[in-house]
């Protein structure tokens, strides 16, 4: 099963809403990465085998996270002014 790593830059409730649906999910903030630049994320994820769930663009860069080398990255984009609400059922499958 997929354990997916949260970022800052995503709603604290996303990873508690996933882990209700029934995904391994868990924030960042939870393991003291709150702040910490992105190859520390990475670092960290890579090594518990977590696949990155990001905002940030930066996260696709193939160059600077070469594919092969961690569990994956999902960069997800949604428009500034959607309601966490809404987020977080789109994340879990469980919205419109």
């Amino acid at each position: 099963m997929a354990r997916f790593l949260v970022d800052e830059d995503l709603p604290r409730s996303l990873a508690p809403s996933l882990a209700a649906a029934g995904l391994s999910a868990e924030d960042v903030r939870d393991h003291g990465l709150r702040g910490r630049p992105d190859d520390d994320v990475f670092a960290y994820a890579a090594a518990h085998g977590f696949a990155i769930l990001s905002g940030d663009l930066g996260f696709g860069n193939i160059v600077r996270f070469p594919l092969g080398t961690h569990s994956g990255i999902i960069v997800a984009r949604f428009p500034n002014n959607m309601p966490v609400s809404i987020l977080n059922e789109a994340g879990t499958g469980s919205g419109a």
